[in-house]
């Protein structure tokens, strides 16, 4: 909760995004606390958010400032502002986001984000599904970065509606290969 960043203070900068970031309703029950842990019932958490924790274990363990903006130039590109990465708090050991990597490394490599695992950059990602409703409908998402050895970019895709749990990894393959290129 907290320490992966579910509150305000943690998306400095960028007012009125923390409202929609985590929001869990009261549990009144195991089965609601059991699909609480595997991302069903009223948990939500925004593209953002799912990115910042993966770029969490990305970063060895430590969660960064998110920020929209890299520079800002005057009419004649000069650089009159430059905003710098910042830790916000190292979240886990070294040790322990390099486990996370293997992990989702291994959804890439025998799971169920397969259309990476011939690129020409090694890949660590987590599908997901998102149900959103009483019926069989879901989001589709996926989060990673690449290289998963020396990461240099980080995506968190999420498709709205009607798409299997494991259709968001495309978009991210697209970006990569794009990005790779």
């Amino acid at each position: 909760g907290k320490k992966m960043g579910a509150q305000m203070e943690t998306f400095y900068g960028l007012s009125g995004i923390g409202d929609l970031i985590v929001t869990c309703a009261s549990v009144h029950s195991r089965n609601r606390k059991a699909g609480y842990l595997i991302g069903q019932g009223k948990t939500m958490i925004s593209p953002l958010h799912n990115l910042m924790i993966a770029s969490t274990v990305a970063n060895g363990g430590k969660m960064m400032t998110p920020y929209v903006v890299d520079y800002i130039e005057d009419a004649y590109g000069r650089i009159v502002k430059q905003y710098k990465p910042s830790v916000i708090e190292q979240l886990m050991s070294a040790e322990e986001a390099e486990y996370l990597t293997e992990c989702m490394e291994e959804v890439i490599d025998s799971g169920t984000g397969g259309s990476m695992r011939w690129s020409s950059y090694n890949a660590a990602g987590k599908t997901g599904s998102a149900q959103y409703d009483s019926s069989d409908n879901i989001h589709s998402w996926f989060v990673g970065f690449a290289p998963a050895e020396n990461p240099q970019i980080a995506i968190s895709v999420v498709l709205e509606g009607g798409y299997s749990g494991s259709s968001a990894q495309y978009t991210a393959k697209a970006v990569f290969d794009a990005f790779f290129e």
